[in-house]
């Protein structure tokens, strides 16, 4: 299976080092327990091209983010923008956002959420 979320967490890691200290691929129901927090989430990975040996040769990669922060709204877009050009420089277009979310779990904390899609071949490389 082509799969390139922890390739991608671990480049937005150190993309966004300096300004979010605090990244990781789990999916946050409620509000991370250190701040600032980037999310990465894989939401889909399907296929979309295969061999005629039933090989997968190609996939589909939409990937959400999801910056939290208890300072402000714009530290959140400060992630988001940075974690946009990394995104960018992989290949990924972004189809949804970077919008605010409430977070309904706890009204202190600003969010902001993308989402990017890109199609991934068996020999790419991000």
């Amino acid at each position: 299976m082509i799969d390139v979320l922890s390739k991608v967490n671990t480049r937005l890691g150190i993309a966004v080092k300096d300004i979010c200290p605090h990244t990781g691929t789990v999916m946050a129901d409620s509000s991370p327990s250190k701040f600032p927090f980037l999310s990465v989430n894989q939401l889909n990975n399907r296929s979309t091209g295969e061999d005629f040996e039933n090989g997968e040769n190609a996939v589909i990669s939409d990937i959400e983010l999801q910056a939290y922060s208890l300072a402000s709204v714009s530290e959140s877009r400060l992630i988001i923008a940075r974690a946009n050009d990394e995104m960018r420089k992989m290949g990924y277009h972004r189809t949804a956002g970077g919008s605010e979310v409430k977070n309904v779990a706890d009204t202190k904390v600003k969010r902001i959420l993308a989402r990017y899609r890109r199609t991934i071949s068996s020999g790419d490389e991000l």
